[in-house]
């Protein structure tokens, strides 16, 4: 069973298969948005991060300006392997009127998105500055009073807050609170069918934040890294006295925290 980068394979369908897998996925990486992703094709590096920096205003003329240097963290990245299968029994494909490989791309994609989405969550939970809000399915709180609570210090800091990421019930209530319904806009509903915005940050919805969790962010500062390595893939099972055949499809990945004033995380809400 050689192991192999994905565009090596030879095998025509097996090619498609595993793209297919790969796009898929790519579709449901969520909390992909909130990183910074930088391609590792070796797996192991060190990334130097910009954290502070500040010029010379006002300079007057025939004055030379001060030497200012830049402020640099380094994070060293040894990204793991997110692994899927893809295995097809003898049996099932000859007694099954459906299409179970199908079935078993769209679960492999899922997973494959799941676990990228959960591992940026666990990242992000673990390292972020927690700021404490109140219940938005409690009409007489308000959550623009979290949401900028958690936007204001990333301002502070020089950043730019722009996103607002959330589980599904979160923003149930979020737009259910009967502070909010009068900021919400007919149009945006008819049209989209959900709340793009709040507050000027764009709400993203996974399954993988925690309940009662929001996380306020600037993913251009950048409050967290992804590096992103190769995905690598082997066919097997033509030969296998079991008879099945499949596919297995690794993906290397790591996220870490790198700048928490650029992040808060708002709990109780």
């Amino acid at each position: 069973m050689p192991m192999m980068m994905v565009g090596d394979i030879a095998n025509v369908k097996a090619q498609v298969v595993i793209q297919e897998v790969l796009g898929l996925a790519r579709v449901q990486y969520r909390l992909r948005e909130l990183c910074q992703v930088i391609a590792m094709p070796h797996l192991v590096a060190d990334v130097r991060t910009a954290t502070d920096y500040t010029g010379s205003e006002k300079v007057p003329e025939l004055v030379e300006a001060d030497i200012k240097s830049q402020a640099y963290s380094k994070t060293s990245f040894d990204l793991w392997k997110n692994v899927v299968h893809l295995a097809i029994s003898a049996e099932a494909g000859l007694k099954s009127d459906i299409d179970v490989l199908g079935l078993e791309v769209k679960s492999a994609a899922k997973e494959l998105a799941r676990m990228e989405n959960s591992q940026i969550a666990t990242e992000i939970e673990a390292d972020s500055t927690a700021k404490s809000g109140s219940a938005w399915a409690t009409g007489s709180n308000n959550p623009t009073d979290d949401i900028m609570a958690g936007a204001d210090p990333i301002f502070d800091a020089g950043y730019e807050a722009k996103y607002l990421a959330m589980k599904h019930t979160q923003y149930v209530s979020l737009i259910t609170n009967d502070l909010l319904a009068g900021f919400l806009e007919r149009g945006t509903w008819v049209v989209d069918g959900k709340l793009p915005t709040v507050c000027g940050l764009k709400i993203i919805i996974d399954q993988n934040v925690t309940a009662n969790k929001a996380y306020v962010i600037d993913p251009a500062a950048p409050a967290i890294i992804l590096g992103e390595g190769p995905e690598l893939a082997i066919e097997y099972g033509q030969d296998d006295p079991r008879f099945f055949k499949g596919y297995a499809l690794a993906k290397f990945i790591e996220p870490s925290f790198v700048n928490t004033s650029a992040c808060r995380v708002l709990t109780g809400i």
